[in-house]
């Protein structure tokens, strides 16, 4: 064989790179429970709601509460995600730590027979790293969050105390009643995405109007969506002053509220998300669906009418969400986000734009080359209608509307500028 070799030498390449795919079927939970994570950790990826309780989670947190009823439906998420929140400001007398950074190669201090001790490239990094060890701790009644460029307030609520000790590069300050700490919501996103960001839906667990508000319009702008519960009254009232009017008016497309009174706190947009998110894009609605272990409001006509309007009757409402009995049987209506627009609908067009993105991606990747010929581009073209294809197979295109054919086009390339053409920026 030996001698063969020296006259034909075969190499085999196999043009079949694989190209990572975007999920839309992961959901993120997100609440103010504190875990008992590695430090420095903020998201965690689980298959089940029970292994959040041999994570610091008790029976009664929320994140285990939306994780029960997320797994609990019919179709369920094959693995969900926890995020942790930084905590912001609450009630409580709040003590101020300034870092004094450049002296010392570690910054802390013992607080209440604790030792919080940590480094960092930097200032900010520093006060990210002494509130997250703090919080890691699970002090009873204690919470710390970053504060300013330099400065990280420890809030004491109910009986809790602040006794601090040894400090290192850390100044004590003053206790005081009242120190508005900015919010924390979106910041604590954008550490978490950029941990790990291959989660599509957040479902805030518990959270206030103004979490609502402000996790919108970080979602908005991320490409995800964003399910969210509120018990307001004002919500079903003509008022135009409640979280949910305020969606609607900033026409948020990726946030959906709901008005769930009685299933707020057994996770009711947790069971909705898991009972469609991992269907196939475009292949369910989000309307009519059955939630289990989900109490579902009784709600008036009139209620009705503000919550979600009537088309037939022209009534305009404040594009949000419920959970009530119809007919009797309990179901979700209408499935649209604050906008108005379906969220199938968006889902469906996240879908077709990464799978459009990923095919002409492989593509590319998996030939020596894709020349820049009028050939060449037909192979981009290929990629493309492919996925169109699938879409159609999915319903989530109508590939049989006259008035609206699928069509791919693309230039010819002798049309294509010099500049483009030496830039390899394909025809367009």
């Amino acid at each position: 064989m030996a001698a063969i070799d020296n006259l034909i030498q075969v190499n085999i390449t196999q043009d079949t790179t694989a190209v990572a795919t975007e999920s839309f079927g992961v959901p993120l939970l997100l609440g103010k429970t504190q875990p008992k994570w590695a430090n420095g950790e903020v998201i965690r990826t689980y298959t089940d709601a029970a292994a959040l309780l041999d994570d610091g989670f008790n029976a009664s947190s929320p994140e285990y509460l939306h994780a029960v009823a997320l797994m609990s439906q019919t179709i369920a998420p094959v693995q969900f995600m926890v995020g942790v929140r930084q905590p912001g400001s609450s009630s409580g007398s709040s003590t101020l730590l300034t870092i004094d950074y450049g002296t010392s190669s570690y910054y802390g201090l013992q607080l209440n027979g604790y030792g919080f001790f940590v480094s960092g490239a930097d200032i900010a990094t520093v006060a990210k790293n002494l509130a997250a060890a703090i919080n890691q701790q699970n002090l009873e009644g204690i919470t710390a969050s970053v504060y300013g460029d330099n400065q990280v307030a420890v809030t004491c609520t109910g009986d809790a105390q602040f006794d601090a000790a040894q400090t290192d590069g850390v100044t004590v300050g003053d206790t005081e009643t009242s120190i508005e700490v900015s919010p924390v919501l979106a910041a604590s996103l954008t550490t978490i995405a950029a941990q790990n960001n291959d989660w599509y839906a957040l479902v805030l667990c518990a959270p206030s109007d103004e979490d609502i508000t402000e996790a919108a319009a970080y979602i908005e702008g991320a490409g995800k969506l964003c399910f969210a519960a509120t018990k307001s009254q004002d919500v079903g009232t003509a008022v135009d002053t409640d979280v949910v009017s305020k969606l609607k008016k900033a026409g948020y497309n990726r946030t959906v509220p709901m008005y769930a009174p009685a299933g707020y706190g057994q996770g009711v947009t947790a069971a909705w998300v898991g009972d469609v998110l991992p269907t196939t894009p475009g292949a369910a609605a989000w309307s009519y669906k059955k939630l289990a272990g989900i109490t579902a409001d009784n709600l008036s006509s009139q209620q009705l009418n503000v919550l979600y309007g009537s088309p037939v009757a022209g009534i305009e409402g404040k594009n949000c969400n419920v959970y009530y009995p119809y007919a009797g049987t309990n179901i979700t209506y209408p499935g649209v986000a604050a906008s108005g627009q379906y969220i199938d609908i968006t889902i469906g067009v996240d879908w077709l734009k990464a799978r459009i993105q990923e095919a002409v991606f492989a593509a590319l990747v998996g030939a020596q080359k894709v020349p820049y010929t009028d050939a060449g581009a037909s192979q981009l073209v290929a990629a493309v209608q492919g996925v169109l294809q699938l879409a159609v197979a999915n319903g989530l295109v109508d590939g049989k509307d006259a008035d609206y054919p699928i069509k791919v086009t693309c230039p010819p390339v002798a049309s294509v500028s010099k500049q483009q053409r030496a830039n390899r920026i394909a025809p367009t």
